[in-house]
């Protein structure tokens, strides 16, 4: 029988409380639990950065945390950058480029940026918009480091 855990998070500035089995892991919580299907579940061992979120401001991959361990949490996902009904630039960049979330090839330092350009010759204008869209998430609060 499955062990059960209350666990409250705000995702996207939106406080859920949940009853969940405690081996529910941050990613399935996400999408099966809240219905945010914008994180994705890729490849599931955390390195293709598909499923990559925001805890507490620094980048995670939800598919390896488990969701009972970040109880209290503030959680942003791709969906909760847009305000008030406007696409953030991170969102409009990769709406542009036809891009997806998701970049193991291109990765600074520990962290990939979690996102690149599903047609190669569209790559080096992304990483430009990527750039621009990490430094006003900087500036904004939202992440801790760039």
């Amino acid at each position: 029988m499955a062990e059960l855990a209350s666990v409250t998070l705000l995702t996207n500035d939106e406080e859920h409380s949940l009853e969940l089995d405690t081996r529910t892991s941050l990613l399935d919580l996400l999408r099966e639990h809240l219905g945010l299907a914008g994180t994705k579940k890729g490849c599931d061992h955390g390195q293709c950065g598909a499923c990559s979120v925001l805890i507490e401001g620094r980048r995670a991959n939800a598919c390896l945390v488990l969701a009972v361990a970040h109880d209290g949490a503030e959680i942003l996902t791709i969906e909760g950058l847009a305000r008030n009904g406007s696409l953030h630039r991170l969102q409009a960049a990769l709406v542009e480029h036809d891009a997806f979330q998701c970049l193991p090839e291109h990765r600074r330092g520990d962290r990939s940026r979690s996102a690149t350009s599903a047609h190669p010759t569209r790559a080096a204008p992304l990483r430009v918009s990527l750039r621009h869209a990490e430094r006003s998430l900087w500036a904004e609060g939202r992440i801790s480091s760039i």
